[in-house]
């Protein structure tokens, strides 16, 4: 599989969409104010989810995501939010620019530290250019990639918020499994979002880990033909 593209476009959906998510978690939005992400990927039609996050990510604030804690999980310092509503359903989304840099000039580029992999399987060859997506004054997220043998990407996704807030994972429902980076929790998602069936779909050979690093949202994503769960383990433990 060919997924160039997962890397090609970042994009956030509209205020309609945000309006939905919003509705079918009965927030107060006249009490409360709230802001909202999602990263879906342009070409094809699967979403996957980033950081990021993976792909759709919403943004809560503390005071409402206490209103709203019968829907949302934590493991670790991810928030995660299980549904069968698929994101931005009936509404178009907006492409969101990216910035490339390499390995050597982007973290002069950035309010913080790159934490890399010291451990990658031999056949992973590592692309050069690092993109680095801007939204507003909410969050920066840096994009490493490696090049698999089954010419796919497999990514390092590093989020850093700038509001002081934590994002929100949206999943599908019954695909999140807690475990263990370094001792600490970490949140393995099986699956993505379809965008031709609107619905979160089980059997995409997708593996997606999220855990917390430094006070930065990292991510690691990829397919099962490429790694295995006990391989994206072993990856996010090595990072430093």
């Amino acid at each position: 599989m060919n997924d160039q593209f997962l890397r090609d476009y970042y994009k956030f959906p509209n205020q309609r969409s945000i309006r939905k998510v919003e509705d079918g978690l009965h927030l107060n939005r006249k009490k409360h104010k709230t802001n909202r992400m999602m990263l879906t990927l342009k070409p094809m039609t699967i979403l996957i989810l980033v950081t990021v996050l993976i792909s759709a990510l919403l943004l809560i604030s503390p005071v409402v995501r206490a209103q709203v804690n019968e829907w949302i999980q934590q493991i670790g310092g991810v928030f995660i939010l299980e549904t069968n509503e698929y994101p931005g359903r009936g509404s178009p989304v907006q492409t969101l620019p990216y910035e490339q840099y390499s390995l050597n000039e982007v973290e002069n580029e950035l309010p913080f530290a790159l934490g890399l992999p010291q451990w990658i399987p031999d056949d992973f060859k590592i692309i050069s250019s690092v993109k680095v997506t801007r939204f507003d004054d909410i969050a920066i997220s840096a994009y490493i990639d490696w090049k698999t043998p089954s010419d796919s990407i497999f990514s390092l996704i590093i989020q850093h918020r700038l509001d002081g807030e934590n994002g929100v994972l949206v999943v599908g429902e019954w695909s999140v499994q807690e475990r263990l980076v370094n001792g600490e929790p970490a949140a393995l998602i099986l699956g993505g979002w379809n965008a031709d069936t609107q619905k979160w779909d089980d059997n995409l050979d997708v593996i997606t880990l999220s855990w917390y690093h430094d006070s930065q949202l990292y991510t690691l994503q990829g397919i099962n033909e490429d790694v295995s769960v006990d391989e994206l383990i072993k990856i996010a433990e090595s990072i430093r």
